[in-house]
């Protein structure tokens, strides 16, 4: 009897684990922590940028619909109110063109609408910016005349860049851009700031851009703001014919 019940005492050792398979154990875990989770991340980011390729989409189609009803011409970036610098309205106030996506924008841009990564801190009207550059030079009007651009005067409409999901207030023409990356301060400057959203922190921090033909597109940094000027032409550039 004795020697069976030290036999049972061996195999109930042999049926734990020790201390250095328990450690081997947490140490493959943590290690397999440590690969999926920069996955997962990536994959969380990239989903919010094709959530705000989506509603970019929407204010493309918008604009083109606005377009359709206003003699080929595009909602304006300003428009002008009175005979003041100051008398003038911005593009997202332009009632007209919000009825084309069911939006009253009296009440606000609604939560579907908004950039994910967006800062809380900033209003809403801000998270998206249209692109301007070139507009005044075309038209012998300052930008806050409320230059019109036509459809049909949009050189390389697949390359021109309309409206992007990081921006503060205004995108920025190739020959004022000052690009930074939001949680360096981009929101918080003066209007001509690109603010590269999503991924950010990475090489790979950059925007989503709705082109003047409905397309989308992500720009990382270098690619958004390239550093000839030729190059940065093509993209913001409207009337530019590269």
């Amino acid at each position: 009897m004795s020697m069976g019940k030290e036999v049972n005492r061996a195999g109930d050792r042999r049926a734990g684990f020790t201390l250095v398979e328990l450690l081997v154990v947490v140490a493959i875990i943590a290690l397999l922590i440590s690969i999926l989770l920069p996955s997962l991340s990536t994959a969380r980011e990239t989903a919010r940028q094709v959530k705000c390729a989506a509603n970019l989409k929407q204010f493309a189609t918008a604009n083109h619909m606005y377009a359709e009803d206003y003699n080929g011409v595009f909602v304006p970036i300003h428009w002008k109110t009175g005979p003041g610098y100051w008398d003038r309205q911005e593009w997202m106030e332009n009632k007209q063109y919000f009825d084309r996506m069911d939006v009253d924008i009296d009440i606000g841009l609604p939560e579907g609408l908004h950039c994910p990564n967006h800062p809380d801190e900033v209003t809403p009207w801000r998270m998206y910016g249209m692109n301007w550059y070139g507009f005044s030079d075309e038209t012998g009007l300052g930008w806050s005349d409320g230059p019109e651009v036509k459809r049909v005067d949009v050189k390389s409409p697949a390359r021109k860049i309309q409206t992007v999901d990081g921006a503060d207030w205004h995108v920025p023409g190739p020959w004022a851009a000052n690009p930074t990356n939001w949680q360096e301060g981009g929101e918080g400057g003066c209007c001509g700031y690109l603010a590269y959203r999503h991924f950010p922190g990475s090489t790979n921090a950059g925007v989503t851009a709705v082109h003047m033909d409905g397309h989308g597109s992500f720009y990382s940094q270098d690619e958004a703001y390239p550093n000839q000027q030729v190059e940065r032409e093509i993209l913001w550039d409207v009337y530019n014919n590269e």
